[in-house]
């Protein structure tokens, strides 16, 4: 008898008794789907979690292309002049040679 009543509550025909708990139920669903695929939800997340990773690497190699060409501009001050480096600056930047010589450039 008592778990005809138990039943008998739930395949109630009668929808405005449960209109409230319908509506407490689709809001609870609509905040959940824009949790997870909103502008800032979930998968936006993973996203930029992502983009963030691959800007972390793309800055590390700047920063070591960044330091090769400070070493070689300290190379080339006046004050600490390594020669092979500006023999090498001339040669391959700005075309000179010796008059005896033969440059092959490969690119």
């Amino acid at each position: 008898m008592r778990l005809n009543n138990i039943f008998g509550k739930i395949t109630d025909k009668n929808p405005a008794k449960y209109r409230g708990s319908l509506l407490l139920a689709l809001v609870f669903f609509y905040f959940v789907f824009h949790l997870i695929t909103g502008e800032r939800g979930l998968l936006a997340y993973v996203q930029l979690k992502g983009e963030i990773e691959s800007q972390k690497k793309e800055f590390i190699l700047t920063q070591r292309d960044k330091d090769r060409l400070a070493s070689r501009v300290v190379g080339l001050r006046s004050e600490s002049l390594d020669l092979d480096l500006l023999e090498e600056v001339t040669r391959k930047d700005l075309g000179y040679s010796k008059k005896d010589e033969v440059v092959y450039f490969i690119e």
